[in-house]
């Protein structure tokens, strides 16, 4: 399978990358709230590791929107 290497601003899959991304935001967000909430060290160790995937998740989502747009 092969990429397209143009920018595809204003299609489906531009449109479904920002949904993507806002969802992967909005999810860290939550998260985040709620490591701020964790008491104990396995709550506070469980809060921190679901954290650092969510960040992960949202650099991946930023870097597909990045693909989607600029074509690199």
């Amino acid at each position: 399978m092969t990429l397209p290497r143009k920018p595809g601003m204003g299609g489906k899959a531009h449109f479904d990358a920002i949904a993507r991304l806002d969802a992967a935001v909005g999810g860290r967000e939550r998260l985040s709230q709620a490591s701020e909430t964790a008491h104990g060290a396995a709550e506070e160790r469980d809060a921190a590791v679901a954290v650092a995937d969510a960040n992960e998740n949202v650099a991946a989502r930023e870097a597909w929107l990045h693909y989607i747009e600029h074509g690199y």
